[in-house]
Formats: C-alpha cells, sequence, structure tokens
C-alpha cells in the first residue's frame, strides 16, 4: 500500500530486491574479530547493526543503478 501511494503520487522508488540472510554473520564476524567484544555484549548489539549492515548495502547498490 505504501509503494502505491508513492505512485499515485507521482514518486516512482527503484525498488531493489536484497538477500540480507549473511548480514547477521557478517556482523558477528566482525564484532567477534575486529571489536573483541564478548558473546552477551554481541548479543546486544548484533541486530541493530546487522540492520545497519543492511541499509547501508542497500544504500551504496541504489547509488550505482
Amino acid at each position: 500500500q505504501f509503494i502505491t501511494n508513492l505512485i499515485e503520487f507521482g514518486i516512482d522508488p527503484p525498488i531493489v530486491f536484497w538477500d540480507e540472510r549473511l548480514s547477521t554473520v557478517a556482523v558477528e564476524r566482525v564484532l567477534r574479530d575486529e571489536a573483541d567484544l564478548s558473546r552477551n555484549r554481541r548479543g546486544e548489539v548484533v541486530d541493530k547493526l546487522a540492520a545497519a549492515y543492511i541499509l547501508q548495502g542497500a544504500l551504496d547498490r541504489l547509488r550505482h543503478l
């Protein structure tokens, strides 16, 4: 419905399919290897960082369309 409303107002956003399955794995790897965070602390931040990782990847992709 949201996209339909945008199109009705003359906004035609690009639609990009994004595979996010490995985002959590990538973020956990960075937190473990680079940030040296404990398992408990990683659990507190991994979802937020995975969301940021997905968003940044999508924005980077859109920039090259």
